[in-house]
């Protein structure tokens, strides 16, 4: 996610004097906003990450390995009840993941290839961090 959004940012900031490309720069903003709420990236600006985003399961799971680490017992059955919410939740932004890249990024391809500009490109296991 983090890789797309420097793309959509690179992307914008190349087009921003070119008066064709501002339904690019439009898609690329509305895909950005999109990409950015399901990253909830929100310690960046000071505030809490989003708890439906991909960073705020991230500090759920976190939270929850740590109590689960340090206990000298077999996990309990609440912190296996919320390990199971959370891989339903982590389930629920695969998906709109999969549809963002399917949809969004797919419309944004082909807005991009119409100005003759490389398309942008999602490589697995690719991370900025």
């Amino acid at each position: 996610v983090r890789d797309l959004r420097g793309q959509l940012d690179a992307l914008r900031k190349r087009l921003a004097d070119e008066p064709r490309g501002n339904p690019i720069v439009t898609a690329a903003t509305e895909l950005d906003g999109k990409a950015r709420a399901l990253e909830g990236r929100g310690e960046l600006d000071g505030t809490v990450a989003a708890p439906e985003s991909l960073f705020g399961l991230n500090d759920s799971l976190g939270h929850l390995a740590i109590l689960v680490d340090g206990a000298d017992r077999a996990p309990t059955a609440q912190a296996q009840a919320a390990f199971e919410e959370y891989r339903g939740r982590l389930n629920a932004l695969l998906e709109k993941w999969e549809q963002l890249k399917k949809e969004d990024l797919s419309a944004l391809n082909a807005l991009i290839h119409e100005s003759k500009i490389p398309p942008l490109r999602i490589v697995p296991g690719n991370s900025q961090e």
